[in-house]
């Protein structure tokens, strides 16, 4: 009769190579799940950031849409114009902001600014015929950029720069704004009147 073998186990570098497979494998797995969780605040960031450019965006068009062909109001120059190389953009706009006790809607100068050195997009409203109404708010932050063109009907559109209405009663037919937004990349916006 032939003597059957005893089971010993598993020698001890059988064990030291399950281990060392386990203990790689481990480490794969938690680097998938740290890049899965990564992956995932990038993209909830870039949604985030992509509603505030939405909601940004919308206020821009509604102040174009209600822009007013004013030449003076106030003592203010209220003509339509891009000034500062293209980082600022101001003109007039009809609001009805006032409620139910005012009639007719007042006018006020809206003043979109760029600053490079913060990369600070700002939106201020003077109340052009009832000082000290002035509102200042930050609308974007973290911009690598932001230009103007408008389009004329003389000129169709003009690049970036400087621009102002040469009469009261003039307005652009549309104004383009360009975002340099992280981490979406460029966004531009068309508002047309």
């Amino acid at each position: 009769m032939t003597a059957v073998p005893e089971d010993r186990g598993a020698t001890l570098l059988e064990l030291t190579a399950v281990m060392a497979v386990f203990s790689l494998l481990s480490v794969m797995s938690l680097q998938l799940l740290a890049g899965a969780l990564d992956n995932r605040t990038r993209i909830v960031g870039a949604g985030d950031r992509a509603e505030e450019l939405a909601a940004v965006s919308a206020v821009f068009r509604r102040d174009i849409e209600h822009s007013a062909p004013v030449a003076d109001v106030g003592g203010q120059d209220a003509r339509f114009r891009v000034e500062d190389g293209g980082r600022t953009l101001r003109f007039s706009i009809l609001s009805d902001d006032g409620g139910e006790a005012r009639q007719s809607p007042s006018l006020r100068i809206v003043t979109w600014q760029f600053d490079v050195v913060t990369g600070t997009l700002s939106r201020s409203t003077d109340a052009a015929l009832d000082e000290g109404r002035a509102q200042t708010a930050a609308m974007l932050d973290r911009l690598e950029g932001w230009s103007v063109r408008v389009r004329t009907a003389e000129d169709g559109w003009l690049p970036p720069g400087n621009w102002r209405a040469p009469e009261p009663w003039e307005l652009p037919l549309a104004v383009e704004i360009t975002f340099g937004a992280r981490p979406l990349g460029e966004i531009r916006v068309l508002a047309a009147r």
